[in-house]
């Protein structure tokens, strides 16, 4: 997904986390140690993470309180 340069105050989670930017996480990351970013995150030889119990209860809750439409 792309989007224009800016500030974004009403974008879901699954777009935000889909787009082609970087998440501020990622930026902390890169803060921290760009090599460990490029492994988790540009290595074309990286492993998709399974996504754990308290990530799905992490992303519903977020959903929850700060997308209650959906």
């Amino acid at each position: 997904m792309r989007f224009e340069a800016g500030i974004y105050d009403d974008i879901s989670n699954a777009d935000y986390h889909a787009s082609e930017g970087i998440s501020k996480s990622g930026l902390d990351l890169i803060a921290k140690c760009p090599k460990k970013y490029w492994h988790k995150y540009i290595n074309p030889e990286r492993m998709e993470k399974e996504q754990s119990d308290a990530f799905l209860i992490g992303q519903a809750t977020h959903t929850a309180i700060l997308e209650p439409e959906k």
